[in-house]
């Protein structure tokens, strides 16, 4: 992004075409100094009116509305800063920038009109010096304030987790005013647009100031260009690595184009047979080189990412269609997954939840409910399903497939999708409200805090863990089974022999299926762990 307000300038504030003489040019490096100061107030007053003139009756939303008021006008604040400051400073810079004669009068550069030594290019000279001190401070400002946010810059887990510092840093709400500034970079080079601004302005404003031949400035130049390479190099400071190979070339046509106005300057290049056409030919060849690297790299971090997201949207949504499943083909389903996948301290356990809400928990996870403190499990197959599962898992379905009182027709089925989880038993507890009910059970809040994984960068959709969102981690989801598609697709006739067969199995006392292999968990073998701390800081998520 800053790449592209870099292209941004403001060549067209200029006053010659309406006045000659000294007075046109001292009014455009006015223009070019106070224009962009009164944008500034302009801003400024704009977000106070705004701000006073919010007026909503919540006093939260108001709060809410004037606060993200003050973050936009701060942020198009520093965005206006940040594209005035290249081009302001090399204006005011190319004051100083005097051609002297052999007579010993000296006359400004870009405007051969104004004697240096006159009276009146002094006073301009002084009051020049006081903008270009006042515009030199926004990258001190830029500093104050990244500096004051250091540690959100540069999260503790910077270093054991890279991807993880840069995922919490990138959707911190608080830096938001401010993520241009740093979103380019590592976290910890949070730092490096102040350094690299003041380098930009040395090429453009500074280094013309260094002698008044020609030969100095090239070889200046291409010295300068040389250790910015090398500065590049060692520091790499942008977040892809692609894009510290770029700066790099990009420094090397620096040095590389300074060589060359050197070697014309002194005919150096003469030797090789490379002057006049030949070497401006080399010159666009080499660039063009260049750019074809930049284009190419571009296109291979882009297709890298696109298939990355795609991989893990397909890992995160893949299911099995189970909508014809028998009983029997779901114990033979579940019995291979626990020979396979299960170690012994592990138990088998089902989460049912709609299939709308089955796609945010594959890209996330599966948010714990406040009803119950932490995530409800059944111990129970699909067909084994009684009206207590119901009960726990319905408010899992969306606003669309909601079971009214209306729908008796459908109050014995379970919900639309299935996650088969393997979780270890000691982090099991009797579910809050039904701890007669020996097959369900749940993941505590506090449990969930301790699964915790340390990095997410995986997990397709990371918001709700930046949001301290409690949720039990999708790489526990072994399997995912579609049982409907939606409840209104199903037929009466269907639904009939659902609910007789539900009435068979709610006569069996609730009791939890036995199988062949041993997943049936007693209440009262299991308990919390009591090594896990309690976080309280930690929101718990709840459906509405």
């Amino acid at each position: 992004m800053l790449g592209l307000l870099s292209l941004f300038s403001l060549d067209f504030l200029a006053l010659e075409c309406l006045n000659e003489g000294a007075d046109a040019y001292y009014n455009t490096v006015y223009l070019w100094c106070v224009l962009p100061i009164a944008l500034s107030i302009f801003i400024i007053l704009v977000g106070i009116g705004r701000y006073y003139l919010e007026k909503s009756a919540s006093i939260v939303i108001r709060r809410a509305n004037r606060t993200q008021i003050v973050n936009d006008h701060f942020y198009l604040f520093l965005i206006l800063t940040y594209l005035v400051l290249p081009p302001v400073s090399s204006k005011q810079l190319q004051i100083f920038d005097c051609i002297s004669l052999d007579s010993g009068e000296s006359y400004i550069r870009s405007d051969t009109s104004i004697d240096c030594n006159s009276s009146s290019y002094i006073q301009f000279r002084y009051v020049v010096l006081m903008f270009i001190g006042l515009y030199q401070m926004i990258p001190v400002l830029w500093f104050i304030l990244l500096y004051r946010e250091r540690f959100a810059l540069n999260p503790p887990t910077s270093a054991q987790d890279k991807s993880v510092a840069l995922f919490i840093r990138d959707n911190n709400p608080d830096l938001a005013p401010i993520q241009f500034l740093f979103i380019d970079y590592r976290c910890s080079k949070w730092w490096f647009e102040i350094a690299d601004m003041y380098r930009r302005i040395i090429f453009i404003g500074v280094l013309p100031l260094v002698s008044t031949h020609t030969a100095v400035k090239a070889s200046f130049g291409c010295v300068l260009g040389v250790l910015s390479g090398i500065y590049f190099r060692e520091i790499n400071p942008y977040r892809i690595e692609e894009t510290n190979i770029i700066a790099r070339l990009a420094q090397a046509c620096i040095a590389v184009t300074f060589y060359c106005a050197l070697s014309i300057d002194t005919g150096t290049m003469v030797n090789f047979g490379l002057e006049g056409k030949k070497l401006g030919i080399f010159l666009v060849c080499f660039d063009s080189i260049v750019l074809t690297l930049v284009l190419w790299f571009a296109w291979n971090y882009y297709k890298k990412k696109r298939d990355a997201e795609q991989w893990k949207e397909h890992q995160a949504l893949n299911y099995e269609d189970a909508r014809g499943f028998s009983k029997n083909k779901f114990n033979t389903t579940f019995e291979a997954i626990w020979k396979h996948s299960i170690p012994s301290s592990h138990a088998l356990v089902f989460h049912y939840t709609s299939h709308e809400r089955a796609k945010q928990c594959r890209k996330s996870g599966i948010p714990a409910h406040l009803k119950f403190k932490g995530v409800p499990l059944s111990l129970r197959h699909p067909h084994d399903t009684i009206n207590n599962d119901f009960t726990v898992f319905q408010n899992e379905f969306d606003g669309t497939n909601t079971i009214t009182s209306t729908n008796k027709e459908f109050t014995q089925f379970p919900n639309e999708f299935v996650f088969v989880i393997s979780i270890p038993r000691h982090f099991l507890s009797p579910l809050l409200g039904y701890e007669k009910d020996e097959c369900l059970f749940s993941i505590s809040s506090e449990v969930l805090n301790a699964m915790r994984p340390t990095s997410f960068i995986d997990v397709l959709d990371g918001k709700p863990w930046i949001e301290h969102v409690v949720m039990l981690p999708p790489h526990n989801i072994l399997r995912s089974f579609l049982l409907f598609k939606n409840l209104s697709s199903i037929s009466s006739r269907d639904s009939r022999d659902s609910r007789d067969s539900q009435q068979k199995i709610n006569t069996q006392a609730d009791r939890c299926p036995q199988f062949d292999y041993d997943t049936n968990i007693k209440a009262s073998e299991v308990s919390v762990p009591t090594d896990i701390q309690t976080i309280t800081s930690i929101n718990v998520y709840y459906d509405a």
